[in-house]
């Protein structure tokens, strides 16, 4: 607990260098280390900048789903960095991370290339 509390004043410090203003990030948060499912929600506008995320160089992202809204954090990838990340959300009130790994893309239909090989 020690560690989330001095983790915690520093998140608040980092906030008020950068001038962002208090607040807490959505209680469940997503790990996206492929950066898959942030670019689909970028890319579908449900995507919106989390303003009190103060956080060592990430951004974090809120999106709505099915009523529930998460945080996320692309692009994490190595795990001493996606630790930092974790316990940064912890501290800035995170109560459930889900790390999701090689989702792969993201498309609504695949347009599959029919290819001939020499032996057909």
């Amino acid at each position: 607990m020690l560690l989330c509390s001095s983790l915690k004043t520093y998140c608040e410090r980092q906030g008020a260098k950068k001038n962002i203003p208090e607040g807490q990030v959505p209680p469940i948060c997503i790990l996206d280390p492929d950066g898959d499912i942030v670019s689909n929600v970028i890319a579908t506008r449900k995507a919106k900048v989390n303003l009190f995320w103060a956080c060592y160089h990430s951004k974090l992202y809120n999106f709505e789903y099915s009523g529930v809204e998460f945080g996320i954090v692309g692009c994490a990838v190595g795990a001493s960095f996606a630790v930092l990340i974790a316990e940064e959300l912890f501290a800035s009130g995170c109560q459930l991370l889900i790390s999701v790994t090689s989702s792969g893309l993201i498309l609504k239909k695949v347009k599959r290339m029919a290819v001939e090989m020499p032996w057909n």
